[in-house]
């Protein structure tokens, strides 16, 4: 075979050796070829821009509006109070005080009238009053100022209301307070005030201090009971509150005598501050002279330790 043959030979057996590698790295087993591709190139999406929803601040007016009659006054101004705060921000609109002198004379000519105060407070809202609840206590500033203004305390009736849709601007609630003016079917509430002078008497509210302490914070049960008083003192005339303060028998008789006329006269303080007449409470001591338990003990002498508010 001539040198020409063999290298025409070569030749193909190389290309025949190529073509099969190439079969070989490119195809599956399948058979199929493996053909790679280049991703597309895509644009980037860009995030859509959110604006913040910004809420919209709550400015109730003044509604006294009755159902049954002509009478009816409205305003875009209310009573307003700071976030956590039970005591109106002055000074008052004098459309304001208008309007609490036309209900003054509407409750006059129509003595079976009365108003709910409803006080809306919010649960994020700290509580610093001594009453059930903020809307109880913005309700009795609203009924004081009412009453400061000529309207009576029998007509005034004071509730709450949990609303948290109030939104505040700038840490001020602007109107968290409506009103309902209502007709009582019978105006004589005697016997249910005597139930409730008899429910006060019999579980006064006890508040506890520790030595030589004249600071207190009422827990829920006792914030309820000071609403109970509040509501009796209000609806009678000659209603009086009656505040002892008492201590252990640790130390002198005068000193005690003393300190618990201190601690007494702390709690007037207190009610006063939350809205009951000061006129119409009583501070006294007892000083350690009548004690609940045995001053021989720490537990018995803490329970000494109290101040006693009920009714006189």
């Amino acid at each position: 075979m001539s040198k020409k043959t063999l290298y025409l030979l070569g030749i193909l057996l190389t290309a025949i050796i190529g073509a099969i590698l190439n079969w070989l790295l490119c195809c599956p087993s399948g058979g199929e070829a493996n053909i790679k591709t280049s991703s597309p190139i895509v644009a980037p999406v860009k995030a859509p821009v959110v604006t913040p929803e910004i809420p919209t601040i709550t400015k109730n007016g003044l509604v006294f509006n009755d159902n049954t009659s002509d009478f009816n006054f409205r305003s875009n101004d209310n009573f307003n109070f700071n976030d956590s705060g039970f005591e109106i921000i002055k000074p008052i609109s004098p459309n304001l005080d208008e309007g609490i002198g036309l209900l003054k004379s509407f409750f006059e000519k129509n003595q079976n009238k009365s108003i709910d105060v409803i006080g809306h407070y919010k649960s994020s809202e700290k509580n610093p009053s001594a009453f059930p609840n903020l809307g109880i206590a913005r309700g009795n500033a609203v009924k004081n100022y009412l009453v400061g203004k000529g309207i009576s305390s029998k007509n005034i009736n004071i509730s709450s209301k949990l609303n948290n849709d109030l939104t505040p601007d700038n840490n001020i609630y602007y109107g968290p307070v409506n009103y309902n003016i209502i007709t009582e079917a019978n105006t004589d509430h005697s016997e249910e005030l005597a139930k409730l002078r008899a429910e006060i008497i019999a579980d006064p509210l006890i508040v506890h201090f520790k030595t030589a302490d004249s600071n207190l914070n009422l827990d829920a049960a006792q914030r309820l009971k000071m609403q109970k008083i509040s509501t009796y003192i209000d609806k009678v005339d000659d209603g009086k509150v009656s505040v002892v303060g008492h201590t252990d028998s640790v130390g002198k008789i005068t000193s005690n005598t003393k300190l618990g006329l201190e601690r007494a006269k702390t709690v007037k303080g207190y009610l006063a501050q939350n809205g009951i007449d000061s006129n119409k409470i009583d501070a006294s001591s007892q000083g350690p002279r009548k004690p609940i338990a045995s001053n021989k003990t720490k537990a018995g002498r803490a329970k000494n330790r109290r101040v006693e508010v009920t009714l006189k």
